[in-house]
């Protein structure tokens, strides 16, 4: 299945600040998730980049992995949720690391983001577990957005704590047209300005390629003629 390409235009208070790539694929019972963010501007030269790993029909995490780049440092944090061992495992660095036990299934930052596109018109009120705390989200109206892509009737959800808003389109295949959040008491706003899709087809000619080495290595082996 084609990987799914969401291109966000980042703003605080009306000016630029960034842009960010929601990159979401399916392979079997597990979704992919990767986001590549970029700020610049009145929140300083950041890179952040985030990979996450869930069951599409359970909706749990099973890794979720980021690594933050500002200036000449480098900030990782990854976690694993081992559901057989029962074990949450989580690290900063190799001499930072921890373990807890797994009481109930968690869902992560990215996951929790597709967990939005997921939920049906008639759905109001709900909580999703994190590590730490859980979301609590609320639909609290409709509006329709005007964006690059055109106008789009959209849910509009309330998240806490945070006090953030996810715009979420009506129509499938559901996707976030704009999340706003606070970042040190002003509105830092991810507008989809464009979606695409890559495809996930791996190449042939190494597959064609191993194919000839073998018959080839095959018939060198029962060439009776050959000679030592």
């Amino acid at each position: 299945m084609a990987t799914e390409v969401c291109s966000y235009r980042l703003s605080l208070q009306g000016k630029p600040v960034g842009n960010q790539v929601l990159s979401t694929s399916e392979r079997g019972i597990n979704i992919f998730l990767e986001a590549k963010m970029q700020l610049q501007g009145s929140l300083g030269n950041v890179t952040v980049n985030q990979q996450s790993k869930l069951h599409r029909e359970k909706m749990t995490s099973y890794f979720f992995n980021e690594e933050t780049i500002e200036g000449g440092n480098k900030r990782q944090f990854n976690v694993t949720f081992d559901y057989q061992k029962g074990l949450v495992r989580a690290s900063r660095s190799s001499q930072d690391q921890t373990e807890m036990p797994l009481t109930q299934n968690f869902s992560d930052p990215l996951s929790m983001l597709y967990q939005l596109r997921q939920f049906k018109a008639e759905d109001a009120f709900w909580q999703i577990p994190m590590l730490g705390k859980a979301v609590s989200v609320e639909r609290v109206g409709e509006k329709t957005l005007e964006s690059s892509l055109g106008e789009t009737d959209c849910f509009v959800y309330k998240l806490w704590p945070g006090g953030s808003f996810a715009y979420v389109s009506k129509a499938a295949p559901h996707h976030i047209m704009m999340l706003i959040q606070k970042v040190d008491g002003r509105s830092l706003e991810a507008q989809l300005i464009r979606v695409s899709h890559e495809s996930n087809t791996r190449p042939r000619q190494n597959q064609n390629n191993n194919q000839r080495r073998r018959a080839k290595k095959h018939s060198r082996k029962h060439n009776p003629h050959r000679q030592n």
